[in-house]
């Protein structure tokens, strides 16, 4: 058997995961399938981005009259169903399933704030591709994570935010770029607030995107199958932000909340709690 993976949830997380059992109604959503012929007769068989196979839940049998009395509970229960089985064979389908499906419906409760959100995450970040790094990239990264130990910011599990901006303020070449968003595991497909960076190879001269939490922690992201979406943020950008929020991490979620709301980016943060299901 593999290694088993545990999650701490904090209780706004816990909170909302509970609420996905509750209350009342939501339309069709995308029912993805191993192949073509698990899907019903007559439904329009598509492929999703990263090469999954779904059909849209109003495909027969189900009629639009019966998809519309079915409650919410039952399709949150489906949806988190068809992540589970979406996350085994292709996790970054199954990442962008659950936001499409939040931007559309709201949640459990369909909350129109929450609407707003998935649907402006869709617009600002992208799915991201994690590699492990190899040769002068994981040196260089390495003597970085050395110095910040030295000075009592190690490289720790569970601290991917302080992890992930302190990479970018002990980087003296430069070179580390700072990413943030979400990140949702294959044996695990529940996404997780989440920051990563992006590193500039001397040997290709292209950004390099990695995980320094999880690989300097002897974790593998890509033989784990994890899914990453997010934005990346300039050094600069991320310096603004740390200067103005007082706070790690919740950049990109502030940044769109600041749109949403037209409050700056600390106010954004007081107004976090409004967005259950957004949290780390």
């Amino acid at each position: 058997m593999g290694e088993q993976l545990i999650f701490d949830l904090d209780k706004q997380e816990a909170d909302w995961l509970h609420s996905t059992r509750n209350n009342e109604y939501v339309q069709k959503a995308k029912i993805y399938v191993k192949d073509s012929s698990k899907a019903p007769e007559g439904a329009n068989v598509q492929r999703g981005p990263r090469g999954g196979l779904y059909y849209e839940s109003g495909a027969p049998p189900g009629t639009e009259a019966f998809i519309e009395r079915q409650s919410l509970r039952d399709r949150m229960i489906e949806h988190q169903q068809q992540l589970l089985e979406l996350g085994t064979y292709h996790p970054e389908d199954a990442m962008l399933l659950d936001i499409e499906f939040l931007a559309k419906h709201g949640g459990p409760n369909q909350q129109p704030d929450l609407k707003e959100y998935y649907s402006k995450l869709l617009e600002t970040g992208s799915l991201v591709t994690v590699e492990m790094l190899e040769g002068e990239s994981l040196e260089y990264v390495k003597e970085i994570a050395d110095n910040m130990k030295k000075t009592g910011n190690a490289v720790e599990m569970k601290q991917c935010y302080m992890n992930a901006m302190n990479m970018c303020i002990n980087d003296p070449e430069n070179r580390i770029l700072y990413v943030e968003g979400y990140y949702l595991f294959r044996d695990f497909p529940m996404r997780f607030g989440h920051a990563w960076c992006g590193i500039i190879d001397k040997a290709t001269d292209r950004i390099i995107y990695f995980d320094p939490t999880q690989q300097l922690n002897g974790r593998n992201p890509v033989e784990e199958g994890v899914a990453y979406f997010g934005k990346e943020y300039t050094k600069e950008k991320m310096y603004d932000y740390m200067f103005s929020a007082e706070h790690y991490g919740g950049m990109l979620r502030a940044e769109i909340i600041e749109e949403l709301t037209g409050e700056d980016d600390l106010q954004a943060q007081l107004k976090m709690r409004q967005y259950p299901g957004v949290g780390d």
